[in-house]
């Protein structure tokens, strides 16, 4: 019974996160292509915990892992040279 309800749920789950990513790619800004990836690595982890549960199978909750730990380090990488370029200051131009 729960497993039933665990793969409901990641089915319900992935159907959001595609639902999510069409809307958030059809943006022209990066940041929004970002979010975008940062909703797919979330929601793929979380996925993948609830299809643990449901198949059984703890080698998924592994791979759940680093698709998390790899999606805090891409937001990571993305705003690194925001930070970087937001700290300098303009040159004076008289």
């Amino acid at each position: 019974m729960i497993g039933a309800i665990a793969f409901l749920c990641a089915a319900l789950m992935l159907l959001a996160i595609g639902i999510g990513i069409i809307h958030a790619t059809g943006r022209r800004r990066q940041a929004d292509h970002m979010v975008a990836l940062q909703l797919l690595g979330t929601g793929a982890a979380a996925a993948l915990v609830l299809l643990s549960l449901a198949l059984e199978t703890p080698r998924l909750l592994d791979i759940a892992l680093v698709i998390a730990a790899l999606a805090a380090i891409t937001a990571l990488v993305f705003v690194s040279p925001v930070a970087k370029d937001a700290g300098q200051v303009p040159e004076d131009q008289s």
